[in-house]
């Protein structure tokens, strides 16, 4: 199970080290969330203004296309704080203005998120104590999917 996590996480999110909340560099973000504006500032409970918006989920994943970003990134440096903890306020608030039918969805990524956050760069300590390798690929699809056919966005 730990090595299906594993390639799971690698297309899901390898973050280490830093969350939104820990306030850590002043990053800006790429991203509107309909709170919001691309450039504007990061802050601690940013993700707690929102609420689920289809449109406004929709208009976040193309922004973060059209900056070159991943709505699921896979090849983050650990070492690079600020970028950490930019994916880290973007997980956050993604989940936050997702639709209904996505928010187990994206509550599945965030325990696998959550997990490798507390694992740092050792992932043999990754404690997988409630993840289910399945769902968490499950909801990857259904994200992705859900993109896809809503929004308009190619894989």
């Amino acid at each position: 199970m730990r090595r299906a996590l594993a390639a799971v996480a690698a297309v899901v999110f390898l973050a280490t080290g830093c969350t939104a909340e820990d306030a850590g560099p002043e990053i800006d973000r790429w991203w509107s969330n309909g709170v919001d504006e691309a450039g504007s500032p990061i802050r601690p409970g940013d993700a707690d203004k929102i609420e689920p918006d289809e449109d406004l989920y929709c208009g976040m994943l193309r922004s973060t296309s059209e900056a070159g970003e991943s709505i699921l990134p896979a090849d983050i440096d650990p070492s690079d704080e600020e970028y950490v903890a930019t994916v880290t306020a973007f997980f956050d608030e993604v989940q936050a203005l997702a639709p209904a039918e996505l928010q187990e969805s994206w509550g599945e990524l965030a325990a696998l998120v959550d997990a490798l956050v507390e694992a740092g760069d050792d992932l043999e300590s990754l404690d997988t104590t409630g993840i289910d390798a399945e769902a968490v690929q499950a909801a990857s699809e259904a994200i992705t999917e859900h993109a896809a056919t809503v929004c308009g966005l190619m894989p």
